[in-house]
């Protein structure tokens, strides 16, 4: 009873065995068909192409802002193909490494399936050896039988063939003596099977014992590399997340810039405008400037020569007036002289010619007038001595032409006074002329100068943005590199995958057969 339970016992575990391998084959062809879902080639090629146009779009937009802004921050291309060739070498290794766990695998199949085989050929000899233990045992039960007497003691015999030539002695002697024979090669060959039994359970157990522990091992292997799996899921996750936010903050704060690089070129380019109408207008007011520095030039200048002409007039007219006013009383003493004494014909005559003369050098307007006063005294002078009436009627007349002169040289001074206070006014008017031009140059000059200010705030402020521009590249690039980062440790925690499915493969294949 005790062997058959054994050999039942055996028979279910090595028949469990093999379902064991089975079930742990089916799991790791499920997590291999798990491994080459998420490693498949195509599917990293297809992220690195786009890595790779990500890298390329971020270089050709640094190399525009930086050659539309003037910073200094250059990107190198060759720096980048060797980054990519990198990238390129990493992936097709791998590959190749998750060629060779393919193939590791496959050869674990077939270990498995040949592990297989060789079992149920072990099964089939332990089930002829069962069978041989069986019809040992029946044997044995052929010849022990137990015979239980009228008082209930056990007695044993053995039933031997009958020979009448014999006496009951040898029998009997014969029969002890080939009981005792059989018994103890029964008891041999029972020996035998209870340490082939012994030697079969010790095997058994140190099998279920491997068994369990690389069932632990396993289940830790497959653990592990579930636990890798979703570290490298949820770090494939946060790795993609974050390359997506970093390529959605990456184009928010490009498009960004380009916004503000175009509002800084429309301002910039409206004061460049300002900036030419400005230096026109103001080249336009230097021209007037000059123009009517000239003009005031030329106005003081002939204001000049006209106030020295009009003091050379103004200088002849009086001494001509004082010469005037001297010769008259002269004249009005020696009329009252000739009215007083002895008229004489040629004192008359002479100063009559004396008269005329001094008339003439007044003023030409004059002339006229004292001819026609002068003509009717050279007539009425010969007769002077008859008609002393007449005589003093011919002074007063003189004397009323001589005030009619004097008060044409008075009108003369006034208009020359006149036009002196005119000329006066003129220059007033000039100079007013002059301070106006000058304020309103003055004024442009400020507002030139405030333009200026404001076109150098202008171009700090721009400077200022180039700046943020270039920190927020600069922040840029670092996400980038942190992506990087991010990247080749997920590569890292294959590789330790790889290598924990290759220690399991190695395990497995060191399973006993």
């Amino acid at each position: 009873d005790d062997l058959s339970r054994v050999a039942s016992r055996l028979a279910q575990t090595e028949l469990q065995v093999p379902e064991t391998h089975t079930t742990e084959l089916h799991q790791l062809q499920k997590e291999l068909g798990t491994v080459t879902g998420e490693l498949d080639l195509e599917e990293r090629q297809a992220q690195a192409e786009k890595l790779t146009v990500l890298i390329d779009q971020d270089v050709k937009a640094a190399r525009s802002f930086g050659s539309h802004s003037g910073s200094a921050h250059e990107v190198d291309p060759a720096l980048e193909q060797q980054r990519l060739g990198q990238v390129q070498t990493e992936l097709a290794q791998i590959m190749q490494q998750f060629q060779k766990v393919v193939l590791e695998l496959k050869s674990l199949q077939s270990h498995v399936q040949e592990e297989k085989e060789a079992t149920a050929a072990a099964e089939s000899g332990f089930q002829e050896s069962r069978i041989e233990a069986d019809a040992a045992q029946r044997g044995a039960n052929k010849l022990e039988t137990r015979v239980t007497a009228a008082d209930g003691r056990r007695l044993e015999a053995t039933f031997v063939p009958y020979s009448a030539d014999v006496g009951f002695e040898e029998v009997l002697h014969a029969s002890e003596h080939e009981d005792g024979r059989q018994r103890c090669q029964l008891q041999k060959e029972l020996g035998t099977v209870t340490g082939e039994l012994g030697a079969s359970r010790a095997r058994l157990e140190a099998a279920v014992a491997e068994k369990q522990v690389l069932e632990a091992r396993l289940a830790e292997a497959l653990q592990d590399v579930e636990e890798a799996r979703k570290q490298r899921e949820e770090k494939g996750w946060e790795a993609a997340e974050a390359a997506a936010s970093a390529n959605r903050e990456m184009a928010r704060q490009r498009s960004e810039s380009d916004e503000k690089y175009r509002l800084l070129e429309k301002e910039h380019s409206s004061v460049r405008d300002k900036l030419q109408s400005a230096l026109s207008e103001l080249a336009q007011a230097e021209s007037q400037k000059k123009v009517l520095e000239l003009q005031v030039e030329t106005k003081c200048q002939q204001l000049t020569d006209l106030e020295e002409r009009q003091e050379r007039e103004l200088a002849a007219q009086a001494e001509k007036l004082e010469q005037t006013q001297v010769e008259v009383d002269r004249l009005t003493t020696e009329l009252s002289k000739a009215s007083q004494g002895s008229p004489a014909e040629d004192r008359c005559t002479g100063s009559i010619d004396f008269l005329e003369l001094l008339l003439e050098s007044v003023a030409s307007p004059v002339r006229s007038e004292s001819d026609l006063a002068l003509r009717p005294w050279r007539q009425v002078c010969p007769r002077s001595e008859n008609d002393g009436s007449e005589k003093d009627r011919k002074i007063q007349e003189l004397q009323a032409q001589l005030d009619e002169v004097s008060q044409q040289l008075n009108q003369v001074q006034a208009e020359l006074e006149q036009r002196s206070i005119e000329a006066a006014e003129a220059l007033v008017d000039i100079g007013q002329d002059v301070d106006a031009i000058e304020w309103e140059s003055g004024q442009r000059g400020r507002k030139l100068e405030a333009q200026i200010a404001e076109i150098t705030e202008m171009e700090k402020d721009a400077e200022e943005t180039v700046e943020a521009l270039s920190e927020e590249l600069d922040r840029c690039n670092a996400k980038l590199a942190a992506s990087e980062n991010k990247r080749r440790e997920l590569e890292y925690h294959l590789e330790d995958t790889s290598a924990k499915l290759t220690s399991v493969q190695d395990e497995l294949a060191q399973c006993p057969t």
